[in-house]
């Protein structure tokens, strides 16, 4: 039996009888770590292609440069290096494919189907009758409008607040990750709409020494906005597995949050840069998860006495967990506008 699911933020807790870190993984059952299995790839090596070419705006000069900076994002896991150490304590590596003119989410079960994990910015709401026609028969069917017309199609808790969404399709029984696809929530060109996400956020390839983008149109090459480079680093870890944490109105694990906040913090602030770079926690989950030269740390059934934490089995078959990062604070974005 198949089937598909589309749920947000999970988690797995490892090691929870003495816990030191606050990562956790993403799981096939909502807010309940001690059940369900942890997401996981079974390859170290994962290809990824982009699609930057709907990118709106003059910050990153085009595509090409947003594409790039998302590019240079990977490398923050690949080289996760302990305090201390030398060398990576993970083997997991990313590699770019190459552009690709793909818009298509999710993951083909047809035999010899070739299956991309994608990056793709997404310019302005599929609602938006000026970009999808309101009898369009794409309306229907969920993700067609986003395919046909590479828009952003998610409304309710991942809609016009959420910078980013990564799509992971897994194995159910084991957790063993299969596809992941991450969708940028990028502006819809409109300069007389304040930019507050109704019409997709205005991205930025900025340094966190440049000026924070004060008003509309947000037409500054000398600005920083929505980093693209924050956002990216953040949906990776969506990608190989990882939950949010910092989540102070969920139960624990997910509400434990170290200082300085994770990558894996769900929320960002306007001009933000910090989420380009590891923290420890954020090492030492792909170090856990993924260690150099060791088996990948997969989740155990609970029946199992000598294990602690993990996570039991689930129902056969193949579903899809999407997490997203948000942008918080509506006082910053009252501030933003003057």
């Amino acid at each position: 039996m198949r089937r598909f699911l589309r749920v947000a933020a999970l988690a797995c807790a490892l090691g929870a009888a003495a816990r030191t870190h606050a990562f956790v993984r993403s799981t096939s059952t909502p807010l309940q770590p001690g059940q369900g299995v942890c997401l996981w790839w079974k390859p170290r090596h994962i290809t990824y292609l982009v699609n930057m070419s709907g990118y709106t705006g003059a910050s990153c000069s085009a595509g090409n440069a947003a594409s790039q900076l998302a590019q240079a994002s990977f490398p923050a896991w690949m080289n996760a290096t302990r305090s201390g150490e030398t060398s990576p304590c993970t083997d997991f590596t990313f590699t770019y494919g190459g552009e690709t003119a793909g818009t298509s989410l999710g993951y083909d079960q047809t035999p010899g189907a070739s299956n991309t994990n994608l990056v793709v910015y997404r310019t302005g709401s599929c609602a938006d009758p000026s970009i999808v026609p309101a009898a369009d028969a794409c309306h229907a069917t969920p993700g067609a409008c986003a395919a046909r017309f590479n828009c952003w199609d998610h409304a309710g808790a991942v809609g016009a607040n959420t910078l980013a969404l990564t799509t992971v399709t897994f194995l159910v029984d084991t957790g063993e990750i299969l596809d992941a696809d991450m969708e940028i929530n990028g502006w819809d060109g409109d300069s007389g709409v304040p930019q507050d996400g109704t019409g997709g956020w205005y991205f930025t390839c900025g340094g966190a020494a440049l000026p924070t983008c004060s008003s509309p149109p947000y037409a500054q090459s000398a600005c920083n906005w929505i980093d693209v480079g924050n956002t990216v680093t953040h949906e990776i870890g969506h990608m190989i597995g990882l939950d949010h944490v910092c989540v102070s109105s969920y139960p624990p694990p997910y509400d434990a949050c170290p200082s300085p906040p994770p990558v894996m913090a769900p929320t960002a602030v306007l001009g933000e840069t910090r989420k380009r770079f590891l923290t420890a926690d954020d090492t030492e989950a792909i170090c856990t998860i993924y260690p150099a030269g060791a088996a990948t740390r997969t989740c155990v059934p609970p029946a199992d006495a000598s294990a602690k934490g993990g996570c039991g089995s689930g129902d056969a078959g193949i579903a899809t967990l999407a997490a997203a990062i948000l942008w918080y604070a509506l006082r910053r974005r009252r501030q933003a506008r003057g």
